[in-house]
């Protein structure tokens, strides 16, 4: 995503991958640490991007203030995560496409971002629903999905109310792509912290 920014930005990541780490640097992305604990804190920044990275965060209190930590006076956070408030992923909680990947350990809504946020000195200042969408036209794809969804649930919660001990296979779900399952908030640092 970087790599498609014009020169005026300086470019700057964290990446534990060494291999992902050289990649980066020939695409002229300067990976400062392994993890954002890890940059210096003086370091400031004016936009710090997290894309599907939240959610993999077994403390995201602690790394929400790291982050915060990081911001320039004016700058902004922008974090894009799955949407467990969406109202499919309400519907199947830890069943939902989403959360059946082990290495999804934390999961979150507009409202827990806030909070999270907010808990830090920050405060999310906009928000947008969006989806990986499809080929097709989004009302047309998102029913298509809708009820292949419903067409997997149906049949295993009604089995899974009969035999509880089957709940383990109800991580079969489909992957929902196409539907706006997911959330973009933008967090800037609330108006009485001042940063240097």
């Amino acid at each position: 995503m970087l790599s498609t920014w014009d020169r005026s930005w300086a470019k700057y990541g964290v990446e534990p991958s060494a291999m992902a780490s050289r990649c980066a640097d020939k695409r002229g992305i300067n990976v400062l640490a392994e993890t954002i604990e890890q940059v210096y804190a003086s370091s400031k920044f004016d936009c710090i991007i997290s894309v599907d990275v939240i959610e993999h965060i077994s403390r995201p209190l602690e790394w929400m203030a790291s982050v915060v930590e990081h911001l320039s006076a004016r700058g902004v956070v922008i974090i894009a995560t799955g949407n467990m408030e969406y109202h499919l992923a309400r519907i199947a909680r830890s069943n939902y496409w989403y959360a059946s990947f082990a290495e999804h350990v934390s999961f979150f809504s507009r409202r827990s971002l806030s909070h999270l946020a907010s808990a830090v000195g920050g405060e999310v200042v906009d928000s947008l629903e969006y989806s990986f969408g499809g080929d097709l036209s989004p009302m047309i794809s998102s029913y298509v999905q809708a009820c292949k969804f419903m067409l997997a649930v149906t049949p295993k919660a009604i089995s899974s109310a009969f035999a509880p001990w089957s709940a383990l296979s109800l991580r079969n779900y489909p992957v929902l792509t196409s539907l706006p399952d997911h959330l973009a908030v933008v967090i800037a640092n609330s108006p009485e912290r001042s940063w240097g």
